[in-house]
């Protein structure tokens, strides 16, 4: 039966983004929300209507005036595919394949006990007509879905290749190591919790960073003194938390400028800041893996729904604003709480006001993931900085394949105790899983077995498979969601003719958003 389907045959990968880490993985931009017929009403004239204060019924009216006009359709007639780092919300990501396997199989995950076929019946019926215990057996369907993922492993990492053999391999693990123990540190208490050292520390243990981190930090510093600066000049209140968030959502998504003359103020050069722009040139991290890095969206002023929620998160660190990150299938946003404590959505690519209710009804939520806190969460600090660690595990395994597992488990066991339950992040569920099927690929190439009776003759190998499957109902048990590639890369291709003027040859290439003016 396995032989017939070849569980260990080559077979292409279809490159979608990380997920944050998944998150995770995971985590993939989504144009969804930034593509839509809408007229903007600017932020000028918001300003004016209240005074010169950024209050709540700002936002309010910005959300009226934004709310997105899809019909749902696209949505519910496109079943699909999220990576297996979610983040997400993620990148270019080698198990993306994996994950969409997973999720389908998570409902009729691998065990020992399926429906029986009219095969299994006839045989059962002849064991118990002799005296023998029923022999358990895997329909083809489960054969057919547990080769699947065996494929996509396998395509990734070739299952010949030795780990830990290698003189210098554990010298190249070495910057991965390190970033996960500062990593640590930080959730630990034994070093200051900061989601901009913590998404630098891993972009920086997968190497060849745009920028180090002193200028990573000089130019959230940059964003942070014009921010303060503009809501001086604009007299905004810097302890109000909506104020401030009003203020950054108009910095990344308008062009803004300090340098008014003010009596009490220090005075400052004209200085101009441009907003940040999408994107659209590698958008899945297909061509370089930095294309998901915050240090690259700082660098060059582009980025997608894993990138640019994240410099939100910078900024608003900087600022000493409350914020949160959340997550739906294949996409990220930010929450952060008005004067009451009321929780207010904030999507970075668009500059929209969405609401709970608009993700379940449009992005396939469901009922269960949210009261499992996988989507729709409000992820802390502490928690955005073990999403972080999830990711670290996501770019150890771009670099080095799944290895022995030990690193990506161990990134994943120490990140879920600070997640609801110490379960509640999908991504991490399928990092373990991952781990598991490339363990079972190799002992099957290793063993040259070519069907599932070889294959049952190895009590290894069939635990396994038992994990296979507890993980597959547990991955189910949290509410995991598709959604369409297919539908997502035709919204690019839509976004992407109507703004020809964002799509540039180099999505690497550095360019400051800052202009200072010379004043005569």
């Amino acid at each position: 039966m396995w032989g017939q389907i070849n569980c260990f045959t080559f077979a292409r990968y279809h490159s979608l983004c990380h997920l944050k880490t998944a998150r995770l993985i995971s985590y993939v931009p989504c144009l969804i929300l930034i593509e839509q017929s809408v007229t903007y009403i600017t932020a000028q004239n918001l300003y004016d209507r209240a005074n010169g204060y950024a209050n709540w019924y700002i936002m309010q009216e910005q959300s009226k005036t934004f709310m997105p006009t899809l019909t749902p359709q696209g949505f519910v007639n496109n079943p699909a595919v999220i990576s297996a780092g979610q983040l997400l919300y993620r990148r270019n990501n080698p198990a993306q394949d994996i994950a969409n396997d997973q999720a389908k199989q998570a409902s009729q995950a691998m065990n020992r006990n399926p429906t029986p076929t009219q095969a299994d019946i006839d045989a059962e019926m002849k064991n118990l007509a002799n005296g023998k215990a029923p022999e358990p057996s895997l329909n083809e369907k489960q054969i057919k879905e547990l080769s699947s993922v065996l494929n996509e492993v396998h395509t990734k990492e070739p299952s010949s290749k030795e780990y830990g053999k290698s003189p210098d391999f554990a010298a190249q693990e070495k910057p991965f190591y390190d970033a996960l123990n500062k990593l640590k540190e930080q959730l630990t208490g034994k070093r200051p919790l900061s989601v901009a050292d913590a998404y630098f520390e891993i972009e920086n243990a997968q190497g060849e960073t745009l920028l180090n981190h002193k200028e990573f930090k000089q130019e959230i510093s940059n964003c942070v003194s014009f921010i303060k600066r503009w809501m001086m000049e604009n007299k905004l209140d810097l302890n109000n938390n909506i104020a401030v968030h009003f203020a950054i959502q108009k910095f990344m998504s308008d062009t803004l400028q300090i340098g008014k003359l003010i009596p009490e103020m220090p005075k400052v050069p004209l200085t101009i800041h441009y907003p940040f722009y999408y994107d659209y040139n590698d958008y899945k991290a297909e061509k370089d893996y930095r294309s998901y890095h915050v240090t690259k969206g700082f660098a060059t002023g582009n980025g997608q729904c894993h990138i640019l929620p994240l410099m939100y998160a910078c900024i608003a660190e900087g600022l000493g604003a409350k914020f949160y990150l959340s997550m739906v299938p294949i996409h990220s946003f930010i929450k952060y709480p008005d004067n009451t404590g009321a929780i207010h959505n904030y999507e970075v690519t668009s500059n929209w006001q969405m609401s709970d209710q608009w993700y379940k009804d449009y992005m396939q939520v469901r009922s269960l993931a949210e009261q499992k806190q996988i989507y729709l969460n409000k992820l802390d600090r502490k928690q955005i900085v073990a999403e972080a660690m999830l990711d670290l595990a996501m770019n150890y395994r771009e670099k080095f394949g799944t290895a022995d597992g030990k690193f990506m488990n161990e990134c994943v066991d120490f990140a879920m105790n600070y997640f609801p339950n110490k379960e509640a992040d999908i991504g991490g569920w399928l990092l373990k899983r991952e781990v598991v099927a490339k363990k079972l690929d190799r002992i099957a190439y290793q063993n040259h077995y070519k069907t599932l009776q070889d294959a049952e003759h190895n009590p290894e190998a069939m635990e396994l498979i038992t994990q296979m499957n507890n993980l597959g109902n547990k991955i189910e048990s949290l509410g995991y969601t598709e959604v369409d590639e297919k539908m997502y890369d035709e919204m690019v291709e839509e976004s992407k003719a109507r703004h020809p003027q964002l799509l540039r040859k180099n999505n690497l290439e550095k360019r400051s958003l800052f202009t200072t003016i010379k004043q005569q």
